[in-house]
């Protein structure tokens, strides 16, 4: 399962209360490591995911606004997905 699924299923549902993603995947036998695990990887996700959601907002600000410079490190930010 990819974290944009997981994030579908469980993290839109339980938002950024991870106890009740926890409580969630122990109802489901997950071990305590991989939920631990799975948890700090779907933080990790969000963080990098707002990152490219800026990214592609500043690539479409300096569309509209025809900016120029060196905006390649956030072309590529924008490009991860």
């Amino acid at each position: 399962m990819s974290f944009e699924e997981f994030e579908k299923i469980l993290g839109n549902e339980f938002a950024n209360d991870y106890g009740r993603i926890e409580r969630e995947l122990k109802s489901m036998s997950v071990s305590p490591k991989q939920i631990d695990d799975r948890i700090e990887q779907l933080k990790s996700y969000r963080e990098v995911r707002g990152c490219v959601c800026g990214a592609e907002i500043m690539i479409d600000f300096k569309q509209i606004f025809n900016l120029e410079g060196d905006f390649k490190p956030v072309e590529q930010i924008a490009g991860v997905s």
